[in-house]
């Protein structure tokens, strides 16, 4: 028998591809198989905590910014915040983050009106529940 995604050898009536770990789940029919993909995932979910430190971290090195090269600081975050929200709007619309449950944002524009206007707290919680959404483990809607 053949896997049918890596197309190497394997034994009759295997389950699993020891090549490239693939399922292979048996239908109702002895005779016909259903293939299913393996779902390994190698992409990480950030822990909300290490989002909010890498906000918190991000807002100081602002901060230092604008002290040592004499800039005024609201400036330097408007300007973070206004290219974090068009990062994240597009991000959003490429995950489709309305296929996913959330009690924050339903909608892609709900994340960037979010990102505009209480950056502080959207930013983190976006970088978390993003990450959750492309490692599988987000529920869809």
């Amino acid at each position: 028998m053949e896997c049918p995604f890596c197309k190497e050898t394997i034994k009759d009536g295997a389950i699993k591809c020891k090549h490239c770990g693939s399922m292979l789940g048996i239908s109702t029919s002895a005779v016909q198989f259903e293939y299913v993909q393996s779902t390994k995932t190698s992409t990480a979910i950030f822990p909300l905590w290490a989002c909010i430190a890498a906000t918190i971290f991000i807002i100081f090195v602002i901060f230092f910014v604008a002290r040592d090269t004499g800039v005024n600081s609201s400036n330097l975050m408007t300007i973070v915040v206004i290219i974090s929200a068009i990062w994240a709007g597009f991000d959003a619309s490429k995950i489709n983050v309305s296929q996913y449950k959330s009690s924050v944002c339903k909608e892609t524009w709900h994340v960037v009106a979010g990102m505009l206007l209480l950056w502080i707290v959207v930013f983190p919680w976006y970088l978390n529940f993003s990450s959750k959404i492309k490692a599988g483990a987000a529920m869809r809607a």
